[in-house]
């Protein structure tokens, strides 16, 4: 398996940090889905920036079927002219 798993450890009362079993897959589902924590997982503080998002500065680029005589081709039959 690459990359190779981390070891889970955990911090007993004492503060220091001891290793633990690994948890299957199966296992950390289970957890996930009846809402407990998961150990060695660093909770992250997300919160939305409620800001508009920026408009790009980049030119879209072409996919390969899009050249320009198709895109000129969509246009021209969305405004019903002939080339």
């Amino acid at each position: 398996m690459w990359p190779p798993p981390l070891p889970q450890t955990s911090v007993d009362s004492s503060g220091s940090s001891a290793q633990t079993e690994q948890l299957s897959f199966a296992e950390v589902m289970r957890l996930i889905q009846e809402g407990k924590e998961v150990p060695g997982v660093t909770k992250l503080d997300v919160q939305p920036s409620n800001q508009s998002p920026t408009p790009s500065r980049m030119t879209r680029i072409l996919k390969p079927w899009e050249t320009e005589m198709s895109v000129h081709r969509i246009l021209c039959e969305r405004w019903m002219v002939s080339l």
